[in-house]
């Protein structure tokens, strides 16, 4: 027997025990899933199974790039670069357009974004005006052909839906990111900015030779699309370094992302801030080197409703805890 300090009902057996998960109770042999596990609640722990598990690749603040195993580098690049592509065909390929937008070698912009379907059959680019154009002709959302929908669910973001297990979600405002959301039957057999997506963040920087390079410049090189662009060169300067008043300024405001009693506290349980705040604050940094501000927070997390975050629940017994 042991205390119920849950619901506070007196001793239970052990196999009556309750669990709790994000504030809420729940009771023995009950279960949610998530994109990537199954948990049950039995004794008071939960029991989780993992499950194949779709990858989210992306391109933030137009230089900052998590790949589909979550390896985060970043690319100062002038360029069209291969995001993603299926490495033994073209059944798909998106391409990013990074560019220079500044007066500091860290200010990037994401230009555009291009998706290829069948070896180029079909292609969409996307710019960052929110301009869409379907095999070169300006195109109104929403549109539906063969294999592919595009719309706009808000003023935010413009969707692009694929029947072939791959969604991308492009953001407009304040400034142009790009979501990559990957079935995992896709697992192992990727190539591009993105990754292989085979779970192992030690070879996202392999390239088409199969050689792993040492840094993300080095690999991003390696996959431009076009020769006559400068390579992109490792930046180890810290726009920390460049100014105390600007660093907290930065730090003040996108503080605010990982204060725990803060307008995002909710949603700690779901979406680790953490990644975040260290790309919001080069961001501050880095435009307010180069002049300009592009807002307190930049941009905001990515549209939970259209792209649901692989995330790790932390359960708790609730009964007996060490």
């Amino acid at each position: 027997m042991v205390l119920d300090d849950i619901t506070h009902s007196g001793c239970l057996p052990l196999a009556q025990c309750p669990c709790t998960h994000s504030g809420h109770t729940y009771m023995p042999g009950t279960s949610f899933t998530t994109a990537c596990s199954s948990c049950t609640c039995f004794g008071g722990l939960w029991q989780c199974q993992d499950q194949p598990c779709p990858g989210t690749c992306s391109v933030q603040g137009g230089s900052h790039i998590s790949t589909y195993d979550k390896k985060t580098y970043d690319v100062h690049g002038d360029c069209n670069y291969l995001l993603s592509k299926k490495c033994a065909d073209s059944s798909f390929t998106v391409l990013a357009e990074l560019r220079k937008c500044g007066r500091t070698d860290t200010e990037n912009c994401l230009r555009g974004v291009t998706l290829s379907l069948n070896g180029g059959d079909t292609t969409i680019r996307v710019q960052a005006s929110g301009g869409v154009f379907m095999n070169s002709i300006y195109t109104q959302l929403p549109v539906s052909a063969a294999n592919i929908t595009i719309f706009s669910p808000t003023s935010f973001f413009i969707l692009v839906q694929t029947g072939l297990g791959l969604q991308v979600q492009v953001q407009l405002v304040p400034l142009m990111q790009v979501y990559l959301r990957l079935d995992p039957a896709y697992h192992g057999q990727m190539c591009g900015l993105c990754g292989n997506f085979n779970q192992n963040q030690a070879d996202d920087f392999m390239a088409l030779s199969g050689v792993v390079e040492g840094t993300g410049a080095a690999f991003s090189n390696t996959w431009k699309t076009q020769a006559a662009c400068p390579n992109a060169k490792n930046i180890f300067e810290d726009p920390c370094s460049l100014s105390v008043e600007n660093e907290n300024y930065a730090q003040h405001w996108c503080s605010l992302l990982t204060n725990r009693t803060g307008p995002f506290s909710a949603c700690h349980s779901t979406i680790n801030p953490s990644p975040f705040y260290s790309v919001r604050v080069h961001e501050r940094l880095g435009w307010a080197v180069g002049g300009g501000w592009r807002g307190a927070l930049g941009a905001p997390l990515p549209h939970q409703g259209l792209i649901p975050p692989t995330h790790t629940h932390t359960a708790s017994r609730g009964l007996g805890e060490p």
